[in-house]
């Protein structure tokens, strides 16, 4: 890999440190850097194989801390997207655009798992396959996503997708007290909510799908003053 571009990338990461420890930021960044190079299934094995020993400046870690990563270590992905919002994704649509708007694009999607004791997987409908007469169901999570819609200046014709905001759905057996269960309808409203404190200057455009137009959701638009609109599928 280019020096060059690991250096960039090293910088474009740094902007999210504050969301970790020292430590645990390290790991993040094989980590990052693993899921952007890796070309097979972006397991954790795959993305430890992937950046290698000598890849970044740092020196590799245990596989196992790489595992650690995702269920042990003491960041928030709350903190991992505002900083996305607020250092990243606002500045460069900022760039291609002539008013502080943010288009939010909202919905939820399936990751498919493999193994009975995968926490929090299910069975979840995957609406981007089969068609009307066909549903397809496979075990997996289903995480709700918030994604910031832009058209660079030097194509003007294309929209890009900058995912920001991420939350994984979770079914009532699988919630407690210390995460109690939401719908993705009210998923998407604390993102419109998360939005709108991480950006209070700029107006929010949220589009969706059609079982997002409920009341909560409605809500969460008119009290950040966004506007909304709903997508057909």
């Amino acid at each position: 890999m280019d020096a060059a571009l690991v250096t960039g990338w090293e910088a474009l990461c740094q902007l999210l440190g504050t969301a970790f420890t020292r430590p645990t930021f390290t790991t993040f960044l094989h980590i990052a850097t693993g899921w952007v190079l890796c070309r097979s299934k972006p397991t954790v094995t795959n993305l430890v194989c992937t950046i290698g020993p000598c890849l970044l400046r740092h020196a590799a870690k245990h596989w196992t801390v790489y595992e650690r990563f995702f269920y042990r270590a003491v960041w928030s992905l709350a903190d991992v997207s505002r900083l996305l919002l607020v250092r990243v994704v606002a500045p460069l649509v900022k760039e291609h655009a002539t008013e502080a708007v943010i288009n939010l694009a909202i919905d939820d999607t399936t990751c498919g798992r493999c193994g009975k004791h995968v926490a929090y997987a299910g069975y979840f409908k995957d609406a981007s396959v089969g068609n009307t007469l066909k549903k397809v169901v496979h075990w997996a999570h289903n995480w709700v996503i918030g994604c910031v819609t832009m058209r660079p200046k030097r194509w003007p014709s294309w929209v890009i997708g900058l995912p920001v905001l991420f939350a994984l759905y979770r079914k009532r057996p699988d919630c407690d007290r210390r995460y109690p269960f939401l719908t993705r309808q009210q998923i998407a409203a604390m993102m419109i909510r998360q939005t709108h404190e991480a950006l209070p200057d700029w107006t929010i455009r949220v589009a969706a799908d059609g079982q997002y137009a409920t009341q909560v959701v409605v809500a969460a638009v008119a009290t950040t003053g966004s506007n909304l609109g709903r997508v057909k599928k």
